[in-house]
C-alpha cells in the first residue's frame, strides 16, 4: 500500500468533516511531566503525517483479543486490495474522494498481521501495528471529546530495523505507555502495570508469530 492522502493542510478528519482537534492531549488532563510517560501529543505531532482516511476499521470476527488490565490488544491477520479499500469508504463521500485522489500510486495489494492497542474501558483504538509484507506501517490515532480522531500515519523503515513485526512487539514491551501518552491515550492505559503488560504482550507475540 502507497503513502496515504494527506490532507491539505495536514487537518484531521472525523467522520463528519475535517476538524481540528490538535492540542487534544493537554484537555485529557495528561501528566506528561511524569517520567513514566515520556512522550506527549505534541511529541507526537513531529512524526509521520496526519492522513485525510481514517484507519480501516478492524474485523472482529477475524480479530483475537487479548485483555491486560485497562488494555485491549487485538491480533488480526489482515489481506487489503485496492477494491476492499474502495468499497469500505464508498459510502462517506469525502473518504470515498481522498481514497480516490490517491489511485494514481497504483494498485493496493497487501498483507500481514495488525496489532490493534485500545482502552478496556472504552473500547477505542489508540495506536496500530500494521506490520504488512509491502509497506509496512503504524498509526497514532487520537480522539477528541466529540468522538472526532486524528489519524497519524508512520511509515516503518525496514533497511534501519528489519522486520517489523519483532520491531512492534518490542515496542509494546518496552515502549508503549510512551507512545500511548503520544497518541493521548486514557491515563489508566498510560500507567498500566507493568507486570501486566509483560504478560500480555508475551500472550500476543505468541498468537501474531504462530
Amino acid at each position: 500500500m502507497k503513502d496515504p492522502q494527506t490532507e491539505p493542510g495536514g487537518a484531521p478528519f472525523s467522520s463528519g468533516g475535517p476538524r481540528n482537534v490538535r492540542g487534544m492531549g493537554d484537555e485529557r488532563g495528561l501528566d506528561t511531566s511524569d517520567a513514566a510517560v515520556g512522550l506527549s501529543p505534541a511529541t507526537v505531532d513531529k512524526v509521520g503525517k496526519v492522513v485525510a482516511l481514517p484507519p480501516e476499521p478492524l474485523v472482529p470476527e477475524k480479530t483475537t483479543f487479548l485483555e491486560g488490565g485497562p488494555i485491549v490488544i487485538g491480533v488480526e491477520q489482515r489481506h487489503i486490495t485496492t477494491e476492499s479499500l474502495r468499497a469500505l469508504y464508498r459510502d462517506n463521500p469525502q473518504h470515498a474522494a481522498a481514497f480516490e485522489a490517491r489511485a494514481h500510486q497504483g494498485e493496493v495489494e497487501d498483507a500481514g498481521v495488525s496489532l490493534h492497542i485500545l482502552s478496556a474501558a472504552s473500547r477505542r483504538e489508540y495506536l496500530r501495528f500494521d506490520c504488512f509484507d509491502e509497506d509496512p506501517h503504524y498509526h497514532y490515532i487520537s480522539h477528541d471529546d466529540q468522538g472526532m480522531l486524528q489519524n497519524r500515519w508512520v511509515i516503518y523503515d525496514r533497511a534501519a530495523n528489519g522486520a517489523m513485526l519483532p520491531w512492534a512487539l518490542e515496542r509494546l514491551r518496552h515502549h508503549l505507555p510512551a507512545m500511548l501518552a503520544g497518541a493521548g491515550a486514557d491515563p489508566a492505559m498510560v500507567r498500566v502495570d507493568p507486570a501486566t503488560l509483560e504478560r500480555l504482550v508475551d500472550e500476543v507475540a505468541a498468537l501474531a508469530t504462530a
